[in-house]
């Protein structure tokens, strides 16, 4: 694949895989338990356009605390019943930026071909109502072998946006994972 092997979650308790993950664009889990599997349906299905995360749980993992978070989403953590589905909200940790969650802008995922044909992948974010003729900042992460950039919330990137840039950020052929 295009991509190095990410992460397993593995039950605690009878060692059984739930599931495998790679993040490419964004990430990607290959379930192996079909509860989990419908669980995180469910939530996906709640939280649109939203990446969740497991944060916590009971020795059973029937109840959890998890977060949802994404490019134009502030982060919250909520309280999930597995069993009975009730999701209960338990705070944000940047409230005042919940005001203005409107505002922020996609950062979308895309991908170019470098001069010797390899595929590189990376994000490109647009401040809001325009997509032509704009100033564009490349955010180059670290490197070679440092972290990669990541799909999702990012200060820098809105903040440049929202002052009227479009914003590129490359993963380029030595970042972390690829």
């Amino acid at each position: 694949g295009q991509v190095d092997f990410g992460s397993l979650f593995v039950d605690d308790n009878t060692r059984e895989i739930i599931y495998t993950s790679y993040t490419n664009d964004k990430r990607t889990r290959y379930w192996k338990n079909k509860t989990w599997e419908a669980n995180h349906k469910f939530l996906e299905d709640k939280f649109p356009g939203r990446e969740i995360g497991y944060n916590s749980y009971t020795t059973d993992y029937s109840k959890m605390l998890i977060s949802t978070y994404g490019d134009r989403y502030v982060p919250e953590v909520h309280y999930f019943d597995a069993k009975t589905r009730e999701l209960t909200f338990q705070y944000c940790p940047r409230p005042k930026l919940k005001a203005i969650e409107a505002d922020l802008v996609e950062m979308l995922p895309i991908s170019y071909a470098s001069s010797d044909g390899m595929n590189i992948n990376g994000y490109l974010s647009y401040p809001k109502g325009a997509k032509k003729n704009l100033p564009l900042i490349a955010l180059i992460h670290g490197g070679p072998k440092g972290p990669r950039d990541n799909w999702g919330y990012s200060a820098e990137v809105q903040f440049l946006c929202n002052r009227g840039f479009a914003v590129f950020q490359p993963n380029f052929r030595a970042s972390g994972g690829y």
